[in-house]
């Protein structure tokens, strides 16, 4: 189930993308991430409708750790070794 959400966001941000670099538009960057971050509370509150309460604190700190790692790693989050 968590495979086929994040499938479903991954095809969504996919075709965005797409659709920008056609446009030829510039990038507002800070609105492409005011909007990745609806994205992601929307796609948290999915996962969490179908995790148990464990999995629910895991998934918590797991966010945390990612969200820490893309903030040492600058653009595109470099991958801790």
């Amino acid at each position: 189930k968590i495979h086929a959400i994040n499938l479903k966001y991954a095809a969504q941000d996919s075709v965005r993308m797409g659709e920008m670099r056609a446009s030829g538009a510039q990038m507002d960057r800070e609105k492409m991430m005011q909007e990745r971050v609806k994205r992601d509370e929307v796609k948290s509150t999915e996962v969490k409708a179908i995790l148990k309460e464990d999995q629910i604190a895991k998934y918590k700190t797991y966010l945390t750790e990612r969200q820490q790692r893309q903030g040492q790693g600058g653009q595109g989050g470099q991958r801790p070794q």
